[in-house]
């Protein structure tokens, strides 16, 4: 009978061993499952040389109270390569005058395209590398542009 309980003993034992280094290694698996799938790695991406540049249009129309937020909210996007284009199309307010006052912005001296109404004025604002091709009144440069209202 000793005999007997010391093999169920030392086989419960064994079980329990065995089936918690099976957890141990489960839960070591399922963090680096984790870890792979979490946002570091969407962050990794999105920080990566081979994403595409992108213009964010912005059309502001009578947007003066809103648009420094707006544009502010845009520009802390955690993308690489991002521009923000601001399109005011014949505002009446001082939606121009905001932009300029708080993000330091020239006017750029140039004919206005044909495909701009007459009297509206294009104001561009830009982050990093894109910042030089703006000052000298080029258009946006991103391959994917996203319509912004």
């Amino acid at each position: 009978m000793i005999v007997y309980t010391w093999f169920v003993i030392g086989f419960f034992a064994a079980f329990i061993a065995v089936n918690s280094v099976v957890l141990i290694l489960a839960a070591a698996e399922v963090r680096r499952y984790v870890i792979r799938a979490s946002s570091a790695g969407l962050l990794r991406m999105l920080r990566s040389p081979l994403t595409p540049p992108i213009s964010v249009l912005v059309p502001a129309f009578n947007e003066a109270a809103g648009i420094v937020d707006s544009v502010r909210s845009l520009l802390a996007l955690d993308y690489r390569q991002i521009e923000v284009i601001v399109i005011s199309d014949g505002s009446t307010d001082d939606t121009v005058g905001r932009l300029t006052a708080d993000f330091d912005l020239r006017q750029v001296s140039r004919p206005t395209p044909p495909f701009l109404p007459a009297g509206a004025s294009l104001v561009c604002l830009a982050e990093r590398a894109a910042a030089a091709r703006h000052r000298q009144g080029q258009r946006g440069q991103g391959q994917f542009a996203q319509r912004r209202d």
